[in-house]
């Protein structure tokens, strides 16, 4: 009598990696947005105000930092304000060192790649010819990780990730508004801007704002006074 022949599990037909990567965002993006709709914060799926429009001048490259990311602001074209990672993917240096050129892109002082507004790279002038060009900057590895921006109230807002994933998700939902400027638009334009940077992290500042009893006393003559206002 023959043994019987071991069952073996067919094979899958190879996914192309496009529709691969296209049906994991997919999914990850339907758990982000569940994860909304049940309440939870979670820190990098979120708008982040990081800089009023006025005090960002198009001509130079701003570095900021946002959850402990370095990350540079530039504008790529008349009020077309893009945020990337602040690093070269070829050696990671800092992008806030190079330059925006008359086209458009952001290059990197140190090889002279240039990035086009997507974060694709444009331009690796160290190839051998226009062909091997192409096929460098099509490698996603010559990208360079472009997070999601928006404009509201005179500020430039940020998606906290960045990458494909992060801009399909960052468009079911807006920043946290102040509705009252939102619908008095004059009102959000007399506002007179000030920045700080502060040494110490978020938390800090939470525990800072959540005792109101320190304002009219820290904040004299700002917020308050430190003598008629201390019991308010």
């Amino acid at each position: 009598m023959a043994p019987p022949t071991a069952s073996r599990r067919q094979p899958r037909p190879a996914q192309p990696f496009a529709e691969r990567a296209e049906a994991e965002i997919d999914e990850t993006l339907v758990d982000a947005v569940e994860d909304a709709r049940k309440g939870l914060f979670q820190w990098t799926k979120q708008w982040y105000s990081l800089a009023a429009l006025a005090h960002l001048d198009a001509a130079k490259r701003h570095a900021v930092s946002l959850l402990g990311r370095d990350l540079v602001l530039w504008c790529a074209g008349p009020g077309d304000w893009r945020c990337f990672e602040d690093a070269c993917p070829l050696r990671k240096v800092p992008l806030s060192e190079g330059g925006v050129e008359p086209d458009g892109t952001l290059l990197c002082a140190y090889h002279a790649w240039r990035f086009d507004a997507s974060g694709r790279c444009a331009s690796i002038p160290q190839s051998l010819d226009a062909a091997t060009q192409a096929r460098h900057c099509a490698n996603p590895r010559a990208c360079t990780l472009a997070f999601p921006t928006q404009q509201h109230l005179g500020l430039l807002w940020v998606w906290g990730e960045g990458g494909l994933q992060a801009e399909q998700e960052s468009r079911q939902w807006g920043p946290c508004l102040v509705q009252e400027l939102v619908s008095d638009p004059a009102l959000a334009a007399r506002v007179t801007w000030n920045q700080q940077d502060l040494p110490y992290g978020w938390e800090f500042f939470v525990e800072n704002v959540a005792d109101p009893a320190h304002v009219p006393v820290s904040h004299h003559g700002l917020v308050g006074n430190r003598y008629t206002n201390a019991r308010n």
